[in-house]
């Protein structure tokens, strides 16, 4: 593991043990405060979707031509990983920080798979990254 991967892990697990030592009450009420933020992102969704799709998937998927989704090519802030443990369930964060323990030594993203990436509400600044030819 490297510092990259140490750094993403120890956020998780911070996060994750925090969120576990809440109160259900307290975590509902954090939970409802997203909600604004979740409409915003569900909107870049169906814009992205509809606009960008056929193109990014392309380029940052097929052709490697993007620098979208690169090895440690992304910040992911703190919100970003706060917000993943929030909407995901304990199953899922715990297949993110095993991921983390794995050696990365290719040149993409190691939360990127063969199913996509593997966050359930990825980083904003991969939701807002295009490619070069597109922005």
């Amino acid at each position: 593991m490297d510092d990259y991967q140490r750094e993403h892990a120890d956020a998780y697990r911070m996060v994750q043990d925090h969120w576990v030592s809440l109160e259900v009450s307290a975590r509902s009420d954090l939970k409802a405060t997203l909600s604004d933020y979740l409409v915003f992102r569900k909107d870049v969704d169906g814009f992205l979707e509809t606009h960008f799709k056929g193109l990014c998937t392309s380029a940052c998927y097929q052709s490697r031509l993007s620098a979208c989704c690169t090895r440690e090519g992304i910040i992911v802030f703190f919100a970003d990983v706060a917000i993943n443990c929030m909407m995901s369930e304990k199953a899922r964060i715990e297949s993110l920080i095993d991921l983390l323990h794995q050696p990365n030594s290719g040149f993409k993203c190691i939360y990127l798979t063969k199913n996509g990436c593997a966050w359930r509400m990825k980083p904003i600044v991969c939701q807002m990254f295009l490619s070069t030819d597109v922005s």
